[in-house]
């Protein structure tokens, strides 16, 4: 279960992040996963407030994804005390999150279905 742990506000877009866990006792993939502002949702006046996790990242019980607002590549790092820490980009060159009041929601993907490739033939 991921969850949001934490948000710095700022109007360098390297320095603006959230912070989300990993809280459950399995490792999640995040492929699919959504980070959406409540103000995108109600009126649409921020609909950039919306990111999706295109990376197949699968993610350890307790580790942490640091979700920043810059640019940069996708990766594992450590931080200082030693835990692994997987570093997100959104991938914009100006804040997010200090223009967006209200709360912030973790959307996960409950199903996911998949066509067949052969053909099942009936008799």
């Amino acid at each position: 279960m991921i969850r949001i742990v934490g948000l710095n506000r700022n109007e360098n877009p390297m320095q603006e992040f959230l912070l989300l866990q990993n809280q459950g006792s399995l490792r999640q993939n995040i492929r699919g996963l959504a980070v959406v502002a409540e103000a995108s949702i109600d009126d649409g006046a921020h609909a950039n407030g919306v990111h999706l996790f295109a990376e197949s990242e699968l993610i350890p019980a307790g580790c942490f994804i640091l979700l920043r607002t810059g640019v940069g590549i996708p990766r594992w790092t450590k931080t200082k005390d030693g835990q692994l820490i997987y570093n997100a980009y959104i991938g914009r060159d100006e804040s997010l999150w200090i223009n967006i009041s209200g709360p912030i929601h973790v959307l996960t993907p409950q199903h996911t279905w998949v066509e067949r490739k052969e053909h099942v033939t009936v008799v």
